[in-house]
C-alpha cells in the first residue's frame, strides 16, 4: 500500500464550548483529489487551518510524506510543499499578474526582497510565465491584478500555488463567486492539479465535488460522519440526511 501524501489523526480544536473539529482523521493520496464538504459552520475551513498550519490543534498530529509537521507554522509547511489558497481572494492588486507569481516563486527560494529580484530576474519571469501557461493564463501575465476578473483571479492563485512546488494543494471554495462558465472552465485546471500531488477540496459546490473527487469525506457538527468514493457518499442515507437529499447529485 502507497503511503498517503499527507496523513492527519485525531486532530481536535475547540473555540469556547464550540468543538470546530473532533477527532477528525484524513488522508490525501498522490494522485487523488480528496473532497471535505458538510454543511454551514461543518468545521471544513477549521480543518483546512490546521492541516495548514494556520491554527494550531487541541490534539492531534498531522504528517507530510511520513514525516511530522504538527509542530511546524504555516511558512514552514509551504517550504515543505504544503500550499493553500484562500475563499477571499489575496493578491497584491498593484502588481501585474506576472509579478504576483514571481514573488511566490521567490518565497520559495526564501528571499528577502522577492520584488526586487522579480523585477530583473528574467529566469524568474521565464518561470512564471511557464505556471501561468500551466493553469490557461498566459496571456493575461502582463496585466495589472486590479483590472481581472473574479476567474481570472483564482487562475492567478492556482498559478502562484504551483509555483511553490507543493507535494498537497489545499483548495477552500476556489468555485466561490464564479459564474457557470468560468467555474467550467476552473475544473480542468483544478483536476490536472492532481498529477504528482494530493489535493483537498473543500467545496459547496456538489455538482463541482462529485466531478473531480476521488474520495470525499463528510463533516457535520465538527465530526466525520462518512468517508468513501464517490458512488459511497451518493448513497450513504447519513450524507443525504445531513444535506436534505437535494445537494447529492444522482450518477
Amino acid at each position: 500500500m502507497i503511503a498517503p501524501v499527507l496523513n492527519a489523526r485525531g486532530l481536535c480544536k475547540s473555540y469556547g464550548a464550540l468543538q470546530a473539529n473532533r477527532d477528525i482523521d484524513i488522508e490525501l493520496a498522490e494522485g487523488h483529489i480528496h473532497a471535505v464538504i458538510g454543511p454551514n459552520g461543518a468545521g471544513k475551513t477549521t480543518l483546512i487551518g490546521l492541516l495548514a498550519g494556520d491554527i494550531k490543534p487541541d490534539s492531534g498530529q498531522v504528517h507530510l510524506d511520513n514525516g511530522p509537521i504538527s509542530h511546524l507554522g504555516p511558512e514552514k509547511r509551504a517550504q515543505l510543499g504544503l500550499a493553500r489558497s484562500y475563499q477571499v481572494s489575496s493578491l497584491f492588486d498593484s502588481f501585474t499578474v506576472s509579478e504576483n507569481v514571481e514573488i511566490a516563486i521567490s518565497g520559495r527560494r526564501g528571499r528577502l526582497a522577492p520584488f526586487a529580484d522579480a523585477r530583473k530576474d528574467a529566469r524568474l519571469r521565464d518561470e512564471a510565465h511557464a505556471h501561468l501557461d500551466t493553469v490557461g493564463a498566459a496571456d493575461i501575465a502582463s496585466s495589472p491584478v486590479r483590472v481581472l476578473a473574479h476567474g481570472e483571479r483564482r487562475l492567478v492563485e492556482l498559478a502562484m500555488v504551483l509555483a511553490l512546488e507543493p507535494r498537497v494543494v489545499l483548495l477552500d471554495e476556489p468555485m466561490a463567486g464564479l459564474g457557470s462558465a468560468e467555474t467550467a472552465a476552473l475544473l480542468p485546471v483544478i483536476s490536472d492539479l492532481k498529477a504528482g500531488r494530493g489535493v483537498l477540496l473543500v467545496e459547496h459546490d456538489m455538482s463541482v465535488v462529485f466531478k473531480l473527487a476521488d474520495r470525499i469525506t463528510v463533516l457535520v457538527a465538527g465530526r466525520v460522519i462518512a468517508s468513501g468514493s464517490p458512488d459511497e457518499i451518493r448513497a450513504n442515507a447519513d450524507v443525504r440526511a445531513a444535506y436534505l437529499s437535494a445537494d447529492v447529485p444522482d450518477a
